[in-house]
């Protein structure tokens, strides 16, 4: 249970640093992002939004809730709630939270190319781990297929940016769920203490 507690702790932690992201802080005073779209040839110039070094800085703490290995992913807060003694409500609240952040991941983006439509998990995890948190070879693989050039660079970064946010709003979502979570436990470890004495 103590190592539990200490889980849905770190998550806490790591989320709350993400809801003070200079990222996030850019979107909320709400710089919005708009777009030229020249011609001869084709060139998409985005002006405003959140800066580069903002989104990167995000990302860094982002990403370790997307990866399983750290056990902070939303598969793996589903398998640590399968364990955890707490009540059916929140196991049924992270289930919730998962389903949502599924569906959404496997909804489509925009971005139809060679007739295939890019679902939304495929964007994200292409464009961190293969342009901008990592440099995956396999990845980058894929935005070379693509064919994501500096003339289009800037419409696919306003689409990861945009299919971050409902994301993030669901890391928050489950932090308000291990906030009550690890009420319950460090309640029941009290309980649970005078007996073991």
């Amino acid at each position: 249970m103590a190592e539990g507690i200490e889980l849905l702790e770190l998550y806490s932690e790591l989320a709350a640093e993400l809801n003070e992201s200079s990222f996030l802080r850019e979107i909320r005073e709400g710089r919005s992002t708009t777009f030229q779209l020249l011609g001869g040839p084709f060139r998409a110039v985005r002006e405003g939004g959140p800066s580069a070094e903002a989104m990167k800085a995000f990302l860094l703490t982002f990403r370790l809730f997307d990866q399983d290995r750290d056990g902070l992913s939303f598969k793996k807060m589903r398998e640590l709630y399968g364990k955890l003694p707490v009540s059916q409500d929140l196991v049924n609240e992270t289930e919730l939270i998962c389903q949502y952040v599924d569906r959404y991941l496997e909804g489509p983006s925009p971005f139809v190319i060679a007739g295939e439509s890019i679902e939304r998990r495929k964007l994200l995890r292409v464009w961190m781990y293969g342009k901008l948190a990592h440099v995956n070879a396999d990845k980058r693989e894929i935005l070379e297929q693509w064919k994501v050039d500096r003339d289009v660079e800037p419409l696919f970064q306003y689409e990861f940016e945009s299919i971050l946010i409902p994301i993030t709003q669901a890391i928050f979502w489950m932090r308000q769920v291990n906030m009550r979570a690890i009420k319950q436990l460090k309640a029941r470890k009290q309980v649970a203490a005078p007996a073991d004495a």
